[in-house]
């Protein structure tokens, strides 16, 4: 990279080895720099771990594009009741991975069900989500559907 200066502007010149990356590679990098240094710029007391290296339309791509992962739901059921239908019909079917350890859901849904009889036994209530449910109806939010 060259970076020469013409005024009060610099002009980049980007030199790269092409068996390694192709021109939109190079461009986003140039762009990421761009991002940089405007905001160098902008707000120079800022520190460097701060600063996004993503484009205006890339940030927008990342969090709302990427990130559109809604899915219709019935509302009737709860989560718990939608997971053990699954674990019915899917049982053999990989539920969770974490590093090297995975589980089906109905190793998974096994687990659950015996968390939950301990709960019971150490005197958790079963009615919890009604007394959660009216907590967040006093706070304006129902998000949680009363049983």
């Amino acid at each position: 990279m060259e970076a020469v200066p013409i005024g009060h502007s610099l002009l980049f010149t980007f030199e790269y080895n092409s068996d390694l990356f192709d021109p939109p590679t190079i461009r986003r990098m140039a762009e990421a720099l761009l991002v940089v240094l405007e905001t160098m710029v902008s707000d120079p007391e800022q520190c460097i771990r701060g600063f996004s290296l993503l484009t205006p339309k890339e940030s927008k791509q990342t969090i709302c594009e990427w990130n559109n992962t809604s899915a219709a739901y019935p509302t009737d059921k709860c989560i718990h009741e939608l997971f053990e239908a699954q674990a019915i019909s899917s049982p053999d079917r990989t539920a969770v991975v974490f590093e090297q350890q995975s589980l089906t859901y109905a190793e998974l849904n096994d687990r659950a069900n015996r968390l939950a009889a301990y709960l019971q036994h150490v005197g958790v209530i079963r009615d919890l989500g009604r007394y959660i449910h009216g907590a967040l109806a006093r706070h304006g939010r129902r998000s949680v559907r009363r049983s």
